[in-house]
């Protein structure tokens, strides 16, 4: 063999295996747990801590071995990014609001107010830290991964609608403060990062940029304990709970990753500390928030998504998890308002659970588990048929509340 087709060899080999990190990003079953309280004109007013403890514990209770809820995406805080100065961004342009408990009236421009508006996420987290699952051995711990949302690139959004624009050292700043927040509280695990479009790519949104990558990249690197070159850990990621620091997920859908999975694939394994949630509800092409999709035509859609993120993830490595609506979702819910869809929140849930056992990825190493939407109070949409801008609720709110009263049993035993 010659030594060029020898270095070839070689160079291939390495290329594959590039991204192929051992992850630290442990296998669990989650869900996203919100705990809001609304005003009788369909704002939010306040949010109540742990609204959800109890169902939880009851879930977990009744829940067969391998099936219980080890992780929780409690939404706890958002980022918030105050316009630049002569398109220069300082430290007191971001903030991340996870704080001690304040409670604030109501939603209002005023940034101090805006800020205020989800400090009751801080108690939560607390509470749901004493939530625990029993193994093999002992119980353990339930992992407390915070939920952070946004949009970029929407007018009037608060928060992530310039994260797309910013530069290079700008972004990094960011991270530097959400990292900082996030590893300050030793029962914070990670991050679930849902802010969309996600992008990788100068493409995406009003406000175009390589933000989004610029943040991912540092908040790998800041989560790891590799704040900068040379120093150690300031951020104190890396502590006696959380030994090789903390992760951090990404949601998104596997078209969204297609743009730059090289890329995507480096930030996520780089440090073994990332992922990504594969969303699994919602998926049409002509998605219309309020207008129900028969769980027939969900089902069909989900296998086709989840053989091409399947594929997407081997190819590049990248650990992951399946996110499905257990409760109501844009498209995929029982009722809107007093009128019913005729469909029932069990027969989407056991598409999805249906699709996953026919692929392989229970069987597969990069597969993390199954991650349900969710724990909400109430779920708020335009209802599209009507002139007028009016929310009209979305049932089952949360897995508890389906019709039939069947999706907690399934999930118990199929989760």
């Amino acid at each position: 063999m010659s030594l060029k087709k020898l270095f070839i060899i070689l160079l291939s080999a390495l290329a594959a295996s590039t991204y192929a990190a051992t992850t630290i990003v442990p296998y669990g079953n989650s869900a996203w747990v919100h705990g809001y309280t609304y005003d009788g004109k369909n704002t939010m007013k306040f949010s109540r801590s742990a609204f959800f403890f109890n169902k939880i514990k009851q879930y977990n209770e009744g829940a067969g071995p391998g099936h219980q809820l080890t992780e929780l995406f409690v939404y706890a805080a958002t980022i918030e990014i105050s316009p630049a100065k002569n398109n220069q961004y300082l430290p007191n342009n971001f903030r991340l609001t996870y704080y001690p408990s304040r409670l604030m009236s109501k939603i209002t421009d005023n940034w101090d107010d805006w800020v205020g508006q989800l400090d009751a996420g801080f108690n939560s987290v607390h509470a749901y830290s004493h939530l625990t699952v029993t193994g093999k051995a002992k119980a353990k711990r339930v992992l407390n991964i915070i939920d952070i949302s946004g949009v970029v690139g929407y007018k009037g959004s608060h928060g992530t609608w310039y994260m797309n624009g910013l530069d290079q050292p700008s972004a990094m700043q960011l991270a530097n403060v959400v990292a900082a927040q996030v590893c300050a509280d030793d029962v914070v695990d990670g991050v679930s990062f849902d802010i969309e479009p996600f992008s990788f790519s100068n493409d995406s949104g009003v406000i175009q940029g390589y933000g989004q990558k610029y943040f991912y990249t540092q908040i790998a690197k800041d989560f790891a304990g590799h704040y900068s070159n040379g120093k150690k850990d300031p951020l104190h990621c890396v502590d006696g709970m959380h030994k090789q620091g903390r992760i951090f997920g990404i949601f998104t859908g596997g078209g969204a990753v297609q743009d730059n999975p090289s890329a995507i694939a480096k930030v996520l394994t780089q440090y073994g500390n990332g992922y990504l949630i594969f969303g699994l509800y919602d998926l049409g092409d002509n998605v219309v928030a309020g207008v129900a999709e028969s769980p027939s035509a969900h089902a069909q859609e989900v296998q086709t998504a989840i053989a091409s993120d399947m594929q997407l993830a081997e190819q590049y490595k990248i650990p992951y998890q399946f996110a499905i609506g257990a409760a109501a979702t844009a498209t995929q819910f029982e009722r809107l308002g007093p009128t019913p869809t005729g469909y029932n929140q069990i027969d989407y849930v056991k598409a999805d659970i249906a699709a996953i056992n026919n692929s392989s990825a229970r069987k597969d190493p990069l597969f993390k588990g199954i991650d349900l939407y969710a724990f909400n109070e109430e779920l708020l949409v335009k209802d599209p048929n009507q002139t007028t801008v009016h929310l009209n609720r979305q049932y089952p709110p949360d897995i508890f509340s389906d019709t039939q009263k069947a999706v907690v049993p399934y999930l118990q035993n199929n989760l």
